[in-house]
């Protein structure tokens, strides 16, 4: 992972991504583009919609279809709360 997000870099060989070396790109677009899904998921208090969309980039219903696709989105229905349901770490 420090690698790809040219944390440390390799001391030979190069990394590609789709076929693009990752060195020749600026550090702030690599890192804007890759994202890590930890095994430990991590949660921060706020509400759901912060936690799954934490730029604000995408509308709810694009959201809300995430959810469906990945069968979520009965379960999230069903809180009462939808996107606005306050997620609590501890």
């Amino acid at each position: 992972m420090a690698a790809l997000f040219r944390i440390i870099q390799p001391k030979n060989g190069e990394i590609r991504i789709a076929g693009v070396r990752i060195q020749n790109l600026p550090l702030k677009t690599l890192r804007v583009k890759l994202s890590i899904i930890p095994q430990n998921p991590v949660l921060l208090a706020g509400t759901l919609r912060r936690n799954l969309d934490p730029f604000s980039e995408y509308s709810d219903d694009r959201i809300w279809e995430a959810l469906d696709v990945v069968q979520l989105k009965t379960r999230i229905g069903e809180c009462g709360q939808g996107l606005s349901y306050q997620v609590s770490p501890f």
